[in-house]
């Protein structure tokens, strides 16, 4: 586990990232969370969902792992992302705001 920034402030653009690691269940990835992002109208960029995330589990809020291989990726593993209980925590806290500075209104 990477070291853990305790004084981590979760801003919207987070929060809706940890809300897509939650949607997309156990084992979230990169990929997976733009689709999700799409369905909801917002269009990130991977490298923005991959520096999200490696923040979001600096702080603590999700941790990653690599995934078995598969085929349909010839054979190599991807990262996968599962939210934590203080991840579930700071969703919580940030519940019921909504992510105002996209164009789609989300609430948690």
């Amino acid at each position: 586990m990477k070291n853990v920034d305790r004084g981590f402030d979760l801003g919207s653009k987070q929060a809706l990232i940890l809300e897509m690691v939650v949607r997309c269940g156990r084992d979230a990835y990169g990929a997976e969370i733009c689709r999700e992002l799409e369905g909801i109208k917002q269009r990130t960029a991977l490298p923005q969902i991959y520096g999200a995330l490696d923040k979001l589990e600096r702080a603590g809020l999700v941790r990653s792992r690599m995934g078995e291989p598969t085929s349909e990726r010839g054979g190599r593993r991807k990262r996968v992302y599962s939210i934590t209980g203080l991840g579930q925590a700071a969703l919580s806290a940030y519940g019921g705001r909504e992510f105002g500075s996209f164009d789609t209104k989300v609430t948690v």
